[in-house]
């Protein structure tokens, strides 16, 4: 605790005063206090040695008694985080009794209980008064029939429709009455339930409650916290009847929410276990609901999912609903009660990893909300959330889960981002208590200039890199994994680009999970930046999110199949539910269902200092009711500009796709989406409003602060069709616009089909070159020459080091020799698809190199050889594991 001090001190030295005050204005009202600030006390040396006030309650949600005592001392040293919450909690705004304030008020309270009691008495009252706002609750003057009489109703009946309440609970039975009508003096429940006389008696208590899950969700959360910290101020009856209200409104949802893969599900695990874990001093039965959340819901269904496919922690993130479930999940986490359950909770997979993805789902520029600037999310699925929400639960679950698992990987790098000026911010003023409550000032974390450049979450198939941690920097985002819950897209092998704002971005807007717009486009491939396969015969779309349709239904856009198997004829042979019931339980197991769910999987990763590497097999997505494809592969290269050696060098995105198509009649695409009209370098031939036709080997695109050059490394130009503008989300002939205000962020595509192939067989390769600024060109590029058909790539002609990329193409990776020429002088070479583990002899004669299996050097566990050559090796055979002494080849 003195180290702590110490180092405390120094951080309030080094911190700059105006920023402080800056953070405390933003948050507050410009109008009078109500209530006076608390006076800041000076430093002395009794203060230092000021002993721990005793707590009055040992068993609170996210608090013991030291980290209570260390929140004394910030509040004391005026940190940050305690002037924009006192000045919060004493904004006049706090008058108003919303359930939302409980917990930062109460907290505040129980802050200043020592130092000063008059403020502390005056807002754990107010908190008080929100905890009773939120846990509603009466008793009985009279009951018969459908109606109560309550002479003494404490609430405005507006205020019970606007609040969400519809339910009323009768105390110690378990029936659920839905209100009908309510005035100032009565309730009126439904027709057809049984006689009110014979379930309430005078001075029985009751409950109102919620039947929306959502809403319940927060509302327990908030009344279980404030509850907790509020306790000592509560009558014993309140108490009782504040527990028996928990438990009730958790009672409402005992039987839903059985699954691992659904937002409902988490919803209800957080409510058993926050209402139970609140209760247990004051309700007998709250021990039942802990029980049931940890033993029958945990352990029985969500610990076999978070284990076996939580791998990567990246469930439940981006920008749709399921966001929320990662909070829920980490609240459920918190609200176990420390010791063997709560690490048993805590080593599963996805709580262990979820550090990392969070982390690494950030993007790389900074937008501006209420709190100041932040981070937004890598948007995935439905965009229900807007994105400064969804950096909001971001930094939610970055506090709370760094405080439960100090340890976990990353974890460090995620305490520096919580530090930082731009990380993800608080946007709502109820949130506030949980920076005070949870982030730890102290400890400086690992500096984001030192973290991992790439990030692989093997179970959801989501893969990040990034060129570094700054604004300035860029990230790639690559989607090709399970379809695991509806509110996912058909977008296996998608990228996305960030730099200075989307790049490559992804189309479709969200107006609904079932309009026209969403199962025609916005949820469906060709929204996204991947391979379309357009198949005239094809009907794979009998289920989009509304139940099974007649075939024509949906528009074909060429993408990939629904959740279905198919048979010879086309029809559906096996088909399953858009969210699984549970990994091995419910009647859609994800264990039974797995070939439908695993529509594709990253299948290799490997990286280094100056690249990333992700192999993308989706070839069980485009296995439709026409089989069209055999084989569907994505090779992703992110080449990182610069280097110690080659400040030039500039940054570089390589797609190798591969495909083999199940008739030689077909043709396959590569989509890529825009939010403005991209310059494409050729004639384009107008077709109707909004597209045009044309063939071309290179485009570019902006973003108004970057630019995005596509490059094709084709043979020949491709034929490139324009889509947009009066043409917005056009697909099989008709536009599926997003109906308002909803507005697709990315209106412009382009389709690229390769030409002069001819077979079954198709390569495409194309570079993506992300600069800063509107006017820079890009470097030189070369299609890679190479006499062997399995091997393709190219050359970025960088003015000190040239770099090659090849790419072995075909199915499982062999111990084959490939060869291919390179550029005179200095060269990096990264090959890719190759046997991991083996070893390889690399030679060369002139400007051919050879890889063959031999003494040399091991592939990567990702089939990976990244090499250097220097110069004046280039006109005799060589070994590269034996380089020259001045400059020698190594593996990267």
């Amino acid at each position: 605790m003195v180290i702590r001090k110490a180092a405390y001190l120094l951080i309030l030295v080094l911190w700059a005063m105006p920023i402080a005050l800056s953070q405390a204005q933003t948050a507050g009202s410009s109008g009078p206090l109500p209530m006076p600030t608390p006076p800041r006390a000076q430093p002395t040396q009794d203060t230092a040695k000021s002993v721990q006030p005793p707590l009055g309650d040992v068993d609170l949600i996210l608090l013991d008694q030291d980290r209570l005592f260390e929140l004394r001392e910030y509040a004391i040293w005026d940190s940050p985080q305690w002037r924009r919450l006192i000045t919060w909690c004493l904004d006049p705004a706090r008058q108003n009794i919303d359930p939302a304030d409980g917990p930062g008020l109460a907290l505040a309270a129980m802050v200043l209980k020592q130092r000063d009691p008059a403020t502390s008495q005056r807002l754990a009252r107010l908190a008080v008064r929100c905890l009773l706002e939120g846990a509603r609750f009466s008793r009985v003057e009279s009951a018969e029939g459908r109606t109560i009489i309550d002479g003494g109703l404490p609430w405005k009946p507006d205020e019970v429709i606007k609040g969400g309440y519809d339910l009323v609970a009768p105390f110690g039975a378990n029936t659920l009455l839905r209100i009908d009508k309510i005035t100032t003096t009565k309730l009126l429940v439904e027709k057809g339930g049984p006689d009110l006389k014979t379930l309430m008696k005078r001075g029985q208590a009751y409950h109102l409650l919620m039947s929306d899950l959502h809403r319940a969700s927060v509302l327990v959360e908030q009344t279980a916290l404030t509850f907790k910290w509020t306790r000592d101020m509560l009558h014993p009856d309140e108490r009782r009847d504040i527990a028996d209200w928990l438990r009730a409104q958790a009672m409402v949802f005992a039987e839903d929410g059985r699954g691992c893969f659904d937002t409902d599900s988490a919803a209800v695990l957080k409510i058993m276990s926050l209402a139970g874990r609140a209760g247990l001093k004051d309700s007998p039965l709250a021990a039942g609901l802990v029980e049931a959340a940890y033993t029958e819901r945990f352990l029985g269904i969500w610990h076999p999912a978070l284990e076996n496919t939580g791998q990567g922690g990246a469930w439940f993130g981006g920008t749709y609903a399921g966001a929320m479930a990662g909070w829920d999940l980490a609240m459920f986490a918190a609200a176990v009660p420390p010791g063997d359950r709560r690490g048993k909770v805590l080593a599963s997979a996805w709580f262990n990893d979820r550090q990392g993805a969070l982390v690494n789902s950030l993007l790389p520029e900074t937008a501006q909300a209420l709190g100041g600037p932040y981070r937004g999310v890598c948007p995935s699925g439905d965009n229900v959330i807007s994105s400064s929400k969804a950096a909001e639960l971001v930094r939610m679950q970055m506090l709370l889960l760094r405080n439960l698992l100090p340890e976990a990987p990353m974890a460090q790098e995620v305490q520096a981002m919580l530090l930082s000026s731009d990380a993800p911010a608080m946007t709502q003023g109820h949130h506030y208590y949980l920076d005070f409550l949870l982030l730890d000032i102290i400890n400086p974390g690992k500096a984001m200039a030192v973290a991992p450049l790439d990030y692989l979450a093997q179970g959801a198939g989501r893969a990040f890199s990034r060129s570094g941690w700054t604004p300035w920097d860029t990230l790639v985002a690559f989607n090709c994994g399970p379809h695991f819950a509806m509110p996912q897209h058909l977008d296996a092998g998608s990228v996305q680009i960030f730099n200075g704002g989307p790049l490559l971005a992804r189309s479709g807007a969200y107006d609904g999970p079932a309009t026209e717009h969403a199962t025609n486009y916005a949820a469906r491939s060709i929204a996204h930046n991947t391979l379309i396969i357009f198949d005239p015969t094809e009907y794979s779309w009998y289920d989009m999110r509304d139940g099974q349709k007649p075939r024509g239904t949906y528009a074909n856009d060429g993408g990939q199949r629904a959740w279905a198997y198919f048979d010879e004829k086309g029809r559906p042979l096996n088909q399953a539910p858009w969210t699984a019931s549970g990994y091995k339980t419910g009647p859609a197991p994800w264990a039974d269902l797995m070939p439908i769910y695993e529509a594709a999987n990253i299948t290799a990763h490997d990286s280094g200092s100056r690249f990333a590497y992700f192999r993308g097999d989706m070839t069980s997505a485009y296995r439709g009711s026409s089989a069209k494809a055999k084989l569907a592969v994505r090779h992703l290269i992110h080449l990182r500009p610069g280097g110690p050696d080659d400040a030039t060098a500039a940054e570089a995105v390589v797609l190798v796709d591969e495909v083999i198509l199940a008739r030689p009649e077909l043709d396959v695409k590569a989509v890529f989406h825009f939010a403005m009209r991209p310059f494409i370098e050729s004639e384009m031939q107008t077709e109707a409003p909004g597209r045009a036709k044309g063939q071309a080997s290179r485009l570019r695109a902006s973003n108004g602060k970057s630019v995005l050059w596509i490059a094709s490394m084709q043979d020949q130009p491709e034929e490139v069709t324009l889509i947009g503008g009066p043409a917005d989300d056009w697909v099989d002939g008709k536009a599926y616009p997003p109906q308002p205000p909803a507005k697709d962020p990315a209106p412009w595509r382009v389709e690229l089909t390769p030409t002069g192939q001819e077979g079954v067989t198709r390569k495409m390769v194309h570079v993506l070159l992300p600069l800063p600024g509107q006017n820079e060109s890009p470097p030189t590029l070369s299609r890679l020459h190479t006499a062997n058909a399995n091997l393709a790539g190219l050359v970025i002609h960088d003015r000190q080091w040239p770099r090659v990329v090849a790419v072995r193409l075909g199915g499982e990776a062999e111990a084959q020799t490939i060869s291919y020429e390179y550029p005179d002088g200095r060269s990096r070479h990264l090959v890719a698809g190759l046997a991991p583990g083996v070893e390889y002899s690399i030679t060369t004669a002139g400007q051919k190199l050879t890889i063959s299996p031999g003494k040399g050097l091991t592939a990567s566990a990702g089939g990976v050889l990244a090499f250097k050559l220097a110069p004046g090796e280039e006109n005799k055979d060589i070994q590269v594991k034996t380089p020259p002494a001045q400059e020698p080849p190594a593996n990267e």
